[in-house]
């Protein structure tokens, strides 16, 4: 199933988990995978590169470290867990049904502890 950018799009656990989402082998600049992982990534709306890009990720394991982000994310666990470990603090796990924000210039480790299908948005 693709996603045509102008169709109003309602989505909900079911149609996401029936989506494919093409694996990704390419990461932004500021993000540097660690161990292994393999991801997806399903954009939904918006500019690829800023403001108002929406997407699904996913990751099976593994994960990846940021440098310094460029703009704020904001986010909501669909399925599996997500470690998100900034530089110098302490771990957060968020869950499927949770969600998290990153402000601009967050940097530190997100891990997929288990696998994980996210939407986000970069705000």
């Amino acid at each position: 199933m693709s996603v045509a950018p102008e169709a109003l799009l309602k989505f909900d656990v079911d149609l996401v988990d029936a989506l494919d989402v093409p694996v990704s082998t390419e990461a932004p600049p500021h993000v540097h995978p660690f161990g292994s992982p393999t991801f997806g990534l399903l954009p939904l709306a918006g500019p690829e590169d800023g403001t108002g890009f929406v997407a699904i990720w996913t990751a099976d394991r593994d994960g990846f470290d940021y440098d310094p982000i460029p703009e704020p994310e904001a986010a909501f666990i669909l399925s599996g867990v997500l470690r998100l470990t900034p530089v110098g603090g302490e771990s957060v796990d968020v869950t499927a049904g949770e969600g998290y924000r990153l402000p601009e210039g967050w940097a530190g480790r997100i891990e997929a502890v288990e696998p994980v299908t996210k939407v986000y948005v970069l705000l």
